[in-house]
């Protein structure tokens, strides 16, 4: 709830969001923009560490959302991305990520993360996935390669279609221009 006249926020139709929390200023400031993001109903956040520990429901969140098409939004505080990492040991790659590294974030540990950088930050996650909310629904389809011999195709994937677009490599994704058509063999 946003507050306490309030109806709970619908969620369903709002990009997920994970962020970082460790311990350093950057990881704060990445898990308090999606706070905000939260709690003020722009998108539903999740737990990350719980991917990380494969605690089974918020597996089946974060897998929910990837087989539906629902956006997905990483925030990570410093070039370790360790979310980002903790999503691909799922097969989730994000539809947005932020290394706030690439953001002039300063990473530090023992302090608090400057309020000048969550002010400036703010404004442009916020524009930088309000295009992800208007995504198509149609769910498209993404294969994984996860060693050189072994291919792993989400769900979505096995909707029916055409040659890739474009060949990825090793941990790549790989996007279709319509969902893959399986063949029996």
């Amino acid at each position: 709830m946003n507050d306490d006249n309030q109806t709970p926020t619908d969620y369903a139709d709002k990009p997920l969001i994970y962020s970082c929390s460790g311990c350093s200023s950057a990881a704060q400031l990445a898990n308090h923009l999606a706070l905000r993001m939260d709690r003020e109903g722009t998108a539903e956040m999740s737990c990350i560490v719980g991917l990380g520990g494969d605690v089974r429901s918020l597996v089946r969140t974060a897998r929910k959302a990837e087989e539906s098409g629902r956006p997905i939004i990483m925030i990570d505080g410093c070039p370790l991305q360790c979310g980002r990492h903790t999503l691909a040991r799922h097969g989730i790659e994000p539809d947005l990520h932020w290394d706030l590294s690439k953001k002039d974030v300063r990473k530090a540990k023992h302090v608090d993360f400057e309020p000048a950088d969550a002010q400036r930050l703010q404004p442009e996650l916020t524009r930088a996935f309000k295009p992800s909310m208007r995504m198509s629904r149609r769910p498209h389809s993404r294969v994984m390669v996860e060693e050189p011999s072994v291919v792993s195709i989400s769900a979505r994937a096995l909707r029916g279609s055409r040659l890739p677009v474009s060949v990825g490599t090793m941990g790549t994704k790989m996007e279709f221009a319509e969902p893959l058509r399986t063949q029996q063999s």
